[in-house]
């Protein structure tokens, strides 16, 4: 007899602790010689640790933040932000 859906989640632990490695791209301005201002993309990547929970999403979102020292931005619940998600591939 198979098991309900309800059921099949009690083997999941109620936190995790996981490293993550976080990008984001930031964009800068300046002014070369003649006055033109010039804008400039660049990439930052952070290492962080952290513990996920059920409902701590926007904690986590907020720590990617501070970890890139991004905190004019506001994280909620009703504001929260979108990112990509890559898992490395696991090894054999």
């Amino acid at each position: 007899m198979s098991e309900s859906p309800e059921h099949q989640d009690d083997d999941l632990p109620e936190s995790f602790e996981t490293r993550v490695i976080a990008q984001l791209a930031v964009y800068s301005t300046s002014k070369d010689a003649k006055g033109k201002v010039k804008e400039s993309k660049t990439q930052k990547t952070k290492e962080l640790v952290f513990t996920f929970l059920a409902n701590n999403y926007v904690e986590f979102l907020q720590a990617v933040l501070a970890k890139h020292s991004q905190e004019k931005y506001k994280v909620t619940e009703r504001r929260p932000y979108s990112f990509k998600y890559l898992h490395p591939p696991s090894k054999a």
